[in-house]
């Protein structure tokens, strides 16, 4: 009997549940910033605190932060974007979160230009609903590159992280290169990190919310320095992995390129830099703008990568190498999407701008009262990409990759100033130039 007991016992527990990581809920209960981990559910808690404390636990978390304002005193100090320390600056979140506010009139967290507001890292899941985020601040500068910080005023989310932002408010955020090298600054208010590797995908999903009165900038910028004088993104970059937006308003943001060798900026609201997916449903891009000498794309730019070689970071320590990379084409699938009151003021393309290894698919959507240069229009698509196998790859690659840079645009029950499209129409005419090469 005593052996069927405990080949009983033994029996329920290969079958009893494994238990998970227990989730914690953190209320925040003070408009202090400091980075003393929060205990759930116990003493004091700043919002600092509490992202600290959820990284800190396996999970997924929740953390309540109520009606306030939420001032970042701690700057970023020595921290870099390669060793991310939520503990200074930006708040790096590494694991599962879900963080909700009182609502966007409510709940402001404000990081007063000492690094942007949130920084969602590998690992990092995070929602983040009901309030605002207002006051970030990115600069570039020497020994500065894109890839230890390419953007994102308001939210950078990078390296497969995950996002979602439900009735959220993002404003008053900046991406500046002022008085220093560009090397490339880029998403004023949100930005998923661009890279050339495809199997790394970021994801970003925007619900019921407002990316409005942010910044991208490089004023001043030295001529013959060797770093990029393109300022890109005034609301949304998007380099990598896939951007969803829904029942969501992008407006009056600003891109500037203005003195020195600043002489190119673009995509006033959106903009893509590579193998993307951006998906846009009932969302508004209105009144951004581009002040530069020359700008395209002041509603959206999508721009996908072309085939060739690149400098890719070596792994660790080691030095970067060139490598071959085939194309990499951005999509853009939009329904009920209103593109208008957009400008830029020294170039083409108000509305819409593609190029390199990118498809648009746009339906039952407007374009109006968006302006440019002298002559420009609306919608332009840049025919020049190819398509074929190159045979120039660097000698650590073989012969014969395939590649397709060619750009495609497709708009169906769509309006340009009242002018009506029909279905599956690629528009040849004015004010409008397009293209399937």
């Amino acid at each position: 009997m005593r052996v069927n007991r405990i080949a009983a016992v033994l029996a329920a527990c290969a079958f009893a549940p494994v238990v998970g990581a227990q989730a914690a809920t953190f209320n925040v209960n003070t408009t202090a910033d400091n980075a003393v981990a929060c205990t759930p559910n116990t003493g004091p808690c700043s919002l600092r605190g509490a992202v600290i404390a959820s990284n800190n636990l396996a999970g997924a978390d929740t953390i309540n932060v109520p009606s306030g304002t939420y001032p970042f005193t701690i700057p970023q100090g020595s921290e870099t974007h390669l060793a991310p320390d939520a503990s200074k600056g930006d708040l790096d979140i590494t694991d599962s979160v879900t963080i909700t506010g009182a609502g966007a009139d409510l709940t402001i967290v404000d990081a007063k230009q000492l690094d942007r507001v949130f920084n969602i890292q590998a690992g990092g899941n995070a929602t983040i609903i009901g309030m605002t985020i207002t006051g970030g601040l990115v600069k570039d500068g020497p020994g500065v590159t894109v890839a230890t910080n390419p953007g994102g005023g308001g939210i950078q989310n990078r390296n497969g992280g995950k996002l979602l932002l439900q009735k959220v408010i993002i404003t008053g955020n900046v991406a500046d290169a002022n008085g220093a090298i560009a090397q490339g600054m880029f998403g004023g208010g949100l930005q998923n990190f661009e890279n050339l590797s495809d199997t790394i995908q970021t994801q970003t999903t925007v619900q019921q919310s407002q990316i409005i009165n942010n910044t991208v900038r490089a004023s001043g910028v030295p001529t013959g320095t060797g770093g990029s004088t393109a300022p890109r993104g005034g609301g949304v970059t998007v380099g990598d992995g896939t951007f969803t937006a829904s029942d969501t308003r992008i407006a009056n943001n600003r891109v500037e390129a203005t003195g020195g060798g600043a002489a190119e900026g673009n995509a006033g609201g959106i903009n893509t830099a590579g193998a993307v997916t951006v998906t846009l449903d009932r969302v508004s891009i209105t009144g951004n703008a581009i002040i530069a000498p020359n700008g395209f794309g002041g509603g959206i730019s999508l721009i996908g990568r072309e085939h060739g070689a690149y400098v890719l970071p070596g792994p660790g320590n080691m030095p970067p190498a060139v490598d071959f990379v085939p194309s990499g084409r951005a999509t853009l699938t939009a329904t009920n999407l209103t593109i208008s009151g957009n400008s830029v003021s020294g170039g083409n393309a108000p509305g819409l701008f593609i190029q390199k290894a990118a498809t648009a698919n746009i339906n039952l959507s407007t374009f109006a009262l968006n302006t440019g240069a002298p002559g420009f229009a609306q919608i332009a698509v840049d025919g020049s990409g190819m398509q074929g196998v190159d045979h120039t790859e660097v000698a650590a690659e073989p012969a014969g990759h395939p590649y397709d840079d060619r750009s495609f645009l497709t708009l169906n029950r769509s309006a340009i100033d009242g002018v009506g499209t029909g279905t599956g129409c690629l528009l040849v005419s004015t004010p409008v130039l397009a293209g399937t090469n």
